[in-house]
C-alpha cells in the first residue's frame, strides 16, 4: 500500500489513521492486504469476462447497477 512506503522506518502511523487501522506498520499485514486486493481484483475481472461472454455490458445482470458506477 502506498501510504506505508512514505513513512520513515521509525515512524508509526497515527492511531485512528487508515494505515494504523489496517496494520500499516506491520509488513506481514501489508503483504496480506496486497494479496487480498489481488484476489478481489481477479474476481472482479473474471466476473466482467463472464458477463462480456454472455453479451452483457454490466458487472451483474442485464442492467446498470450501483456496482457498475463504483
Amino acid at each position: 500500500m502506498m501510504f506505508a512506503r512514505g513513512l520513515p522506518r521509525d515512524a508509526r502511523p497515527e492511531p485512528g489513521s487508515l494505515p494504523w487501522k489496517y496494520g500499516g506498520d506491520d509488513p506481514d499485514a501489508l503483504s496480506g492486504a496486497r494479496a487480498r486486493v489481488d484476489q478481489i481484483l481477479a474476481l472482479l475481472a473474471a466476473q466482467l469476462r463472464s458477463q462480456q461472454k454472455s453479451g452483457s455490458r454490466f458487472l451483474l445482470g442485464e442492467q446498470l447497477s450501483a456496482l457498475d458506477l463504483y
